[in-house]
C-alpha cells in the first residue's frame, strides 16, 4: 500500500477510506475506495463516476435568503452557513461522527492527540 487518506462525498452521502496501492514489480496504481459503513471495496473510478452523474442529478439545495446574499457578496466575502447531512437510514449523525472519529484515530496518530486537545481529529 502506498497512501490511505479519509473521504467524505457529499454527492453519494458517504464516507470512504482511499486506498492507493502501488504493485511494485509492474508499477501498476490502483486507487480503491472503502465505504467506512459497508466496508465495500470500489475502484475509485467507479465511486467518480456515481457521484458525477448523482452532482449533475442533485444539486446542492440553497435557502432563498442565502442566494440572494451570496449573489449580492463580492468573492472574498464571507458568511456563516449551517449544513445539513443526510445519514444512511438509522444511523444519526452523531453516531455516524463517532464512527469517523474512531476510525481516524485508529489510523493517525495525531488524529488522537487533536481529539484530545480540541475535540475534532483534525488540527
Amino acid at each position: 500500500m502506498s497512501s490511505s487518506r479519509f473521504l467524505y462525498y457529499p454527492e453519494l452521502g458517504k464516507c470512504f477510506v482511499s486506498v492507493e496501492i502501488l504493485k511494485h514489480r509492474s508499477s501498476i496504481h490502483n486507487n480503491l475506495l472503502i465505504d467506512t459503513a459497508t466496508k465495500t471495496v470500489s475502484l475509485a473510478a467507479d465511486v467518480n463516476r456515481l457521484r458525477d452523474a448523482n452532482r449533475l442529478s442533485a444539486p446542492a439545495k440553497l435557502g432563498d435568503g442565502l442566494a440572494a446574499r451570496l449573489a449580492s457578496m463580492g468573492p472574498e466575502a464571507r458568511v456563516p452557513v449551517f449544513v445539513w447531512f443526510k445519514t444512511e437510514a438509522g444511523m444519526d449523525v452523531g453516531s455516524r461522527q463517532e464512527r469517523a472519529f474512531d476510525y481516524l484515530v485508529r489510523t493517525y496518530p495525531k488524529a488522537a492527540e487533536n481529539l484530545a486537545r480540541t475535540g475534532k481529529p483534525w488540527g
